[in-house]
């Protein structure tokens, strides 16, 4: 799952709360990590719910394994997201990543983050970035070079970021 945004949005979805008078949007840019273009969630107004969130949907996860989630993610203001690997329906189960809260930078960083799902972890998950908890207005964030992974690696308690590479 996940990857760059080569393909576009068509991948991904988004909510931004129109109804709690949020004015926010989703699309790509050129400013990327890798690859053309990277994820851009702008935020004009942020909604009173903050609910603003990036995510994919039945992402394939499988019960009681070890996984990698790597992101490259960056915002012009520095603030801050998290993300969860859940069930995409109510209610919404934790599958192993709850709440993750990523440090993010104004310039780009990998962050690697190692997790267990749960024992009811099944091929329904949502992978979801969330910003509502940070955002402010003028805010934008940009993401890239989304992978999850199995893997043999314990959990980690935080966040693992490297340098990123310039935008260039």
């Amino acid at each position: 799952q996940g990857g760059g945004f080569e393909g576009g949005t068509a991948s991904w979805s988004f909510f931004g709360s129109p109804g709690s008078g949020g004015v926010t949007s989703f699309g790509t840019t050129a400013d990327k990590y890798e690859g053309n273009t990277a994820a851009k969630v702008t935020v004009t107004t942020p909604p009173t719910d903050n609910n603003v969130q990036l995510y994919q949907y039945a992402v394939p996860v499988k019960p009681s394994t070890n996984y990698r989630l790597s992101f490259a993610a960056k915002s012009n203001t520095g603030h801050d997201l998290w993300v969860s690997a859940i069930k995409h329906g109510s209610p919404y189960t934790n599958y192993g990543l709850s709440r993750r809260v990523v440090d993010v930078t104004t310039g780009w960083r990998v962050n690697t983050i190692d997790f267990s799902t749960n024992p009811s972890a099944a091929a329904d998950a949502r992978l979801v970035f969330f910003m509502g908890d940070y955002d402010q207005a003028g805010d934008q964030y940009f993401l890239d070079a989304v992978s999850l992974v199995e893997t043999t690696a314990a959990p980690t308690a935080t966040p693992t970021p490297t340098a990123g590479r310039s935008s260039s």
